[in-house]
């Protein structure tokens, strides 16, 4: 569960980088989210203390990143060394 300060931090972030995109002082062509909120898992056993990851949580991120990394190379292929993603 996020603490009051994490959570009006997040809102603050939020609307900083509204006014940013809104005010087209960042260009956000090209970019990709991921949603962190269950990254480390929902066990508390991905993170040293709730927030830093461990071995386990690095698994996971790592488990999470692929797909999507691997998603977004499909489609530029150009980018990677000899044209193909290696399993």
């Amino acid at each position: 569960m996020m603490s009051k300060y994490s959570l009006k931090l997040s809102i603050h972030l939020f609307m900083c980088y509204s006014i940013l995109i809104g005010q087209k002082i960042v260009n956000m062509n090209g970019t990709y989210d991921l949603d962190g909120d269950n990254l480390l898992g929902n066990d508390g056993e991905g993170a040293t203390d709730g927030s830093h990851p461990n071995d386990l949580g690095m698994v996971r991120y790592a488990d999470a990143y692929e797909p999507v990394l691997r998603s977004i190379l499909e489609k530029h292929p150009s980018r990677l060394p000899n044209n193909k993603i290696i399993d």
